[in-house]
């Protein structure tokens, strides 16, 4: 099983580039691509940042992006909490709370190869130590695509059953349940979790039942659109806890939730 999972999240790098168009179109996608600006936010975080980018940009522009998650997810946090950050993109969330929070142990899960090569750089960058499993988070192990829709955007990058039928690149990715992980990667078990998944939050809470369900969990925020179904909200009520928005200047059509709940795991038993 160990075996199993480890090419999972070997995979993608054993895929070899085939044909002289696809060539063609990573060479002309190097040639293009901007330079990389170096950035220190007023936290004192620092990023390297692709200002084509949406998120990039806007730490340019305002210093950072979405920090009432990131705040959230301070207050929560003690020094014996295991943070697991589910799409961590660039590391706003992960690297901060790594800087701020040195006791804390991080976990980074992301399956874009290009996103976990600035991570790994921006982790480096602040000399800071986090732990970064290239895959994404599912309710089992294997490959799915990794559907990129918007060239300036790569935080909009979903799973295959997420995704858009207009979407630009797909890419085959390993995804694990976090469950599995735990059991057979030795990755420690998490008690708060952000995940920004791309719609895929229900799967993810789905591979975790097992570490959600033994009461180490206390706190989970996620991402959701406003007219989303409820599923990620049903299965984190269905264990047991509150729920509330984070609050935002911005007014998105995605909203950001805090779920919370006492660790001790008392009578909670649903099923997903």
């Amino acid at each position: 099983m160990k075996k199993l999972f480890w090419w999972a999240i070997t995979s993608s790098h054993r895929h070899r580039i085939r044909g002289t168009a696809r060539a063609m179109r990573l060479i002309k996608s190097y040639i293009a691509a901007e330079p990389l600006v170096q950035f220190t936010t007023p936290h004192q975080l620092k990023l390297n940042l692709t200002p084509r980018h949406y998120i990039d940009s806007e730490v340019l522009r305002h210093g950072d992006y979405e920090f009432e998650v990131t705040e959230a997810l301070v207050g929560r946090l003690g020094d014996r909490d295991v943070f697991w950050d589910v799409g961590a993109n660039i590391g706003l969330h992960s690297l901060y709370i790594a800087i701020q929070m040195p006791k804390v142990r991080v976990v980074a899960f992301d399956p874009n190869t290009d996103i976990v090569s600035r991570l790994r750089d921006n982790a480096h960058l602040n000399n800071v130590a986090i732990e970064i499993v290239q895959s994404g988070l599912w309710h089992s192990h294997g490959l799915l695509r990794l559907n990129d829709p918007n060239p300036v955007n790569p935080g909009m990058t979903g799973l295959e059953s997420n995704a858009d039928s207009t979407t630009r690149t797909q890419v085959l990715v390993p995804v694990l349940g976090g469950d599995d992980c735990i059991a057979h990667l030795g990755v420690p078990s998490p008690t708060v979790i952000k995940i920004d998944a791309e719609g895929a939050e229900t799967s993810v809470l789905s591979g975790l039942r097992n570490a959600i369900d033994s009461g180490s969990v206390h706190t989970v925020v996620f991402e959701q659109r406003e007219d989303a179904d409820e599923g990620p909200r049903e299965t984190l009520r269905s264990f047991g806890f509150q729920i509330a928005p984070i609050a935002s200047e911005k007014g998105a059509s995605h909203c950001n939730y805090i779920a919370t709940r006492e660790s001790n795991g008392t009578d909670i038993a649903p099923s997903i």
